[in-house]
């Protein structure tokens, strides 16, 4: 699946092998590890095992957004429960462009008729206004490894 924004040169593809380095690179960023449920850092080994089976999955989906062909960010959605489960981050060179709300737009369309959950941390400023913008609802408030997060959900 390859989802085209001819207007701004994006383009969203499923994620390859190949994009394992990227990724790990990616989520082990300072930031990126602060805002996530589980804050320590990953490891080489560790993530590459993860993302193979994370791609074999029927219960995952990611995708990599790219702007004139550079990757800038991933969205992945895990089949958790019922409800599909939304992670996703920005490159660091690339935030604070409006790229969090284009990745879940882009995406969105292949989730119809499916119910979407984030958990955003309550000090994510930047998450919790592109879940609000895009019309998710914040249902409440979760606490996991004693921090808060807002739980978003959207029925497409």
């Amino acid at each position: 699946m390859t989802i085209r924004n001819p207007n701004q040169n994006y383009n969203l593809r499923e994620a390859r092998p190949e994009d394992a380095e990227l990724l790990f690179e990616w989520a082990n960023d300072e930031l990126v590890r602060e805002m996530a449920i589980n804050t320590k850092k990953i490891i080489w080994l560790e993530h590459k095992a993860w993302f193979k089976q994370k791609l074999a999955s029927a219960a995952t989906k990611i995708f990599i957004l790219e702007q004139n062909s550079v990757p800038v960010g991933q969205i992945r959605y895990d089949f958790i429960n019922g409800e599909w489960l939304i992670d996703y981050s920005i490159s660091k060179s690339e935030r604070g462009k409006g790229l969090g709300q284009k990745i879940i737009e882009l995406s969105l369309p292949d989730f119809k008729n499916c119910k979407l959950k984030a958990l955003v941390k309550k000090n994510n400023i930047a998450s919790n206004e592109v879940f609000s913008k895009l019309k998710f609802v914040l249902q409440d408030t979760e606490k996991i490894n004693q921090v808060e997060f807002n739980c978003y959900t959207l029925t497409g």
